[in-house]
């Protein structure tokens, strides 16, 4: 998932515009109280449902992005969140 999704949030977070005129935004790397629960002991449930959520927001953010390579990014991004996704559904039902 780093190169898969991180690795192409950063790309574009990185190349919008923040501030004064040559300032560019940056990732906010805020963990939620909620993360702070995350082990490797926890249950695919939560991995599963965190991954719909990120997909979802990927694919709402897509369909207002400011440039093409933008919304190409975030598709790209919403098709390897959705595969993760699947992958622990999968494992799941084994």
């Amino acid at each position: 998932m780093m190169t898969t999704v991180v690795l192409p949030l950063g790309e574009i977070l990185t190349r919008l515009p923040a501030g004064p005129a040559g300032s560019y935004a940056g990732p906010n790397w805020d963990i939620s109280e909620e993360d702070y629960a995350l082990t490797p002991h926890s249950e695919p449930a939560f991995f599963i449902e965190r991954l719909n959520k990120m997909a979802t927001l990927a694919q709402e953010l897509k369909n207002s992005a400011p440039s093409k390579p933008v919304a190409e990014r975030l598709n790209y991004m919403w098709e390897n969140l959705t595969r993760v996704e699947l992958n622990f559904k999968q494992m799941t039902n084994s």
